[in-house]
């Protein structure tokens, strides 16, 4: 049962600092690809300003995430610590995420108008899809430590 709990512990790790990684590179990937799109500077700016929110989040959540995994390997942290910290660092990236709905909508009313727009849209909803994808895999993962 113990290496159970601890497979489960782990897998719940990995998957929260995977997730991590995937903002990380998405929101780097958005912010190379931003400076080549034709728009104005409004959506650009916001754009940046969520890119680098979100890096800086997923920087954050993979230090916290190094610190637990220290901790657990020196056995100091119990199961339910182990759950709540998992469920305050996926609570941190929603937080760094929460932005994104805004300018994605913001990008579909200026695309309506302006065509420019539409790279910036489409890109910026399929790098959101891809963050939460791997959101949806680490909730996943930290939700199986509960059984």
């Amino acid at each position: 049962m113990r290496d159970d709990l601890k497979a489960r512990q782990q897998a719940a790790v990995d998957a929260v600092r995977h997730c991590a990684q995937v903002i990380e590179s998405r929101a780097g990937g958005l912010l190379a690809a931003v400076s080549s799109w034709d728009m104005d500077e409004g959506p650009r700016t916001s754009i940046n300003r969520l890119c680098t929110a979100a890096t800086d989040t997923a920087r954050r959540v993979q230090f916290e995430l190094a610190l637990l995994q220290q901790q657990l390997a020196d056995g100091q942290e119990t199961r339910d610590g182990v759950l709540q910290r998992l469920t305050q660092l996926e609570g941190t990236i929603m937080d760094g995420l929460a932005g994104f709905a805004d300018v994605v909508d913001e990008l579909e009313a200026d695309a309506e108008g302006d065509e420019r727009i539409e790279p910036a849209f489409t890109g910026t909803i399929e790098t959101l899809g891809e963050m939460l994808r791997a959101f949806e895999q680490a909730k996943t993962a930290t939700e199986a430590l509960r059984t």
